[in-house]
């Protein structure tokens, strides 16, 4: 990341181009981002039990008469977390969605370019995690945030933290809910 900023800042990158600011609806919109891709998530992994041979068959939907909808189910997700990892994960937050917001203070003519190849990025990182996960991951989010970013709310802060939220706990709304 420092190799990166330096590189930048040799090529005067206007950094006040990327618009991070800490407002008083950011906290709306790092929910709204967070809840929002966990819902497509879940839903997505949905579509894919349509194909068995891609998933292990287990879908969040499919326990919902089991779940736990007190919110402290939720926050104890958060308070059970340890420090390393929520700081590793406010790092990769903000190393990813840097990256996208690098790519859209590019010309406005070159977005369609922009967004095959920040899906092209986005997937790939994610392989890891399997193929069906990665293409949840590049596509469903990438998509998601993009028209998020581009047509709602261009303040990348909230898409930083959503981000991290998602590192921290798991990106599925229907997983905050289930019992430690």
């Amino acid at each position: 990341m420092a190799i990166a900023l330096v590189y930048l800042a040799i090529r005067h990158f206007d950094f006040k181009q990327l618009n991070v600011k800490l407002q008083w609806d950011v906290l709306f919109w790092v929910l709204a981002i967070f809840l929002g891709a966990g819902l497509l998530s879940d839903l997505a992994f949905d579509y894919y039990d349509l194909f068995p041979s891609l998933t292990d068959n287990f879908t969040y939907l499919g326990y919902l008469p089991y779940y736990d909808w007190n919110i402290l189910t939720a926050i104890d997700k958060f308070t059970s977390l340890s420090r390393s990892r929520v700081l590793f994960s406010l790092m990769n937050g903000f190393y990813e969605e840097f990256f996208l917001g690098l790519l859209l203070s590019t010309n406005k003519k070159y977005r369609p370019l922009v967004l095959l190849f920040s899906t092209v990025v986005r997937t790939s990182f994610h392989t890891y995690q399997g193929f069906p996960s990665a293409l949840v991951i590049g596509v469903v989010f990438g998509l998601f945030y993009y028209f998020l970013y581009t047509r709602m709310y261009d303040n990348i802060l909230p898409f930083f933290l959503g981000h991290a939220f998602a590192d921290m706990v798991g990106t599925s709304f229907f997983y905050l809910f289930i019992a430690s």
